[in-house]
């Protein structure tokens, strides 16, 4: 019995989900984890105009940030629970970056700088790069059994459509 204790234990320890298993973009010092971060840290850097609290359920789609009054993108926020909670308890489930907005800034996905190249990013991280109607690039995993998904952008409008433009970080929910 204390053998079937100790090896439940270790496998209830073993299948907690950290926030290294997601997808963690991060530039300069800040970093945000789709999927396993809360409102409460992205208020640390960032600015949201968001309500007090969350209903049961509830979703907040294409919320702005700014970062030092800069536009830096939009964020999916939702509620786990079946309960109200105050927003600061709310989840992140998509972020959008610009990078066209944010310049001088080192931009990485779990500690890999990121490369003006679409095709290069991809290549790193071994993702599948798509050439339909501009260039991008899908690269995704799964995290406790969930879809977590980096999808990188080029500008259909630009003279060189390979360029990095926008990327989208997404968790499952």
């Amino acid at each position: 019995m204390k053998k079937f204790l100790l090896a439940l234990s270790l496998l209830l320890l073993c299948s907690c989900v950290h926030r290294e298993d997601y997808y963690v973009f991060s530039f300069d010092d800040y970093s945000i984890t789709p999927g396993y971060d809360d409102v409460s840290f992205l208020d640390i850097a960032f600015d949201l105009d968001v309500p007090d609290s969350l209903e049961g359920n509830e979703k907040l789609k294409s919320v702005n940030m700014t970062f030092f009054g800069k536009y830096f993108g939009d964020v999916d926020l939702y509620n786990p629970t079946n309960k109200a909670i105050d927003i600061k308890d709310g989840k992140l489930s998509r972020l959008v970056l610009y990078f066209s907005q944010l310049t001088d800034h080192t931009f990485k996905i779990d500690g890999v700088d990121l490369e003006k190249s679409i095709k290069k990013n991809c290549e790193i991280f071994n993702g599948e790069y798509i050439v339909r109607n501009g260039y991008a690039c899908a690269i995704g995993k799964k995290v406790n059994g969930k879809d977590n998904v980096i999808i990188l952008y080029g500008d259909i409008y630009a003279m060189d459509q390979d360029e990095l433009n926008h990327l989208e970080i997404y968790a499952e929910e």
